[in-house]
């Protein structure tokens, strides 16, 4: 009885997640190959997480990454697991839903991912799909599978918040490395207005000083 709720639980989630698919006037650049997808990116701050934590289960959740990526869910029985500085999500048999969030809404963000199975010699497909604002990306539709993935937010889309990884098939995992994300800083109101403060004051000063003295 539980794996069949947790059956309904992914598919609802998925049923959420077309709500959320990005419409005829949004898009959003996707990229194979790390190189073009860093060229794209090159005038924008980047952090990274590269996993280097002990190795242990993401729980309690919500659980934070020192770069600010967080562990927000997972079904029932998914989990994710931080293993030889690489982050391991696709536990659950024989699908597993997980959720994560960056610190803040970002304009790009990518990866460096395999698809393995659990016991060695066991051929998946298990089927990995990113979820998100900006769609469903397959990762894999074989067993073993290296790659990168990496999504740029373009003038016409809104900024990218989370994302989730659904795995759906026999026996297998999905490692991701080096997660780089670009954030957007939205400078908080009220250092907005301290900053505009000052900037007034220093213009004020500026019109003191060129008024003639008679």
């Amino acid at each position: 009885m539980k794996l069949k709720h947790t059956s309904y639980r992914i598919i609802f989630s998925i049923v959420l997640s077309t709500s959320v698919l990005p419409t005829s006037a949004q898009t959003y650049d996707i990229f194979r190959d790390r190189e073009a997808w860093e060229q794209e990116i090159q005038e924008l701050p980047i952090v990274r997480e590269d996993f280097s934590i002990p190795n242990q289960f993401l729980n309690p959740l919500p659980f934070e990454l020192p770069s600010g990526l967080t562990a927000d869910y997972t079904d029932a029985l998914g989990g994710s697991v931080v293993i030889q500085q690489k982050l391991r999500t696709g536990l659950a048999f024989p699908a597993s839903l997980e959720a994560f969030s960056f610190p803040e809404p970002v304009q790009a963000f990518g990866f460096e991912f395999e698809t393995l199975p659990l016991i060695p010699g066991v051929n998946g497909p298990k089927i990995f799909t990113l979820i998100g604002s900006f769609g469903e990306i397959t990762l894999n539709d074989t067993g073993t599978v290296d790659g990168f993935l990496g999504i740029v937010a373009t003038e016409d889309s809104p900024p990218i918040e989370s994302f989730e990884t659904l795995g759906i098939g026999t026996l297998g995992t999905l490692n991701i490395d080096y997660l780089d994300f670009t954030p957007i800083n939205i400078p908080e109101p009220c250092s907005f207005i301290a900053t505009l403060l000052v900037s007034l004051n220093i213009l004020r000063r500026r019109r003191i000083r060129s008024i003639p003295m008679e």
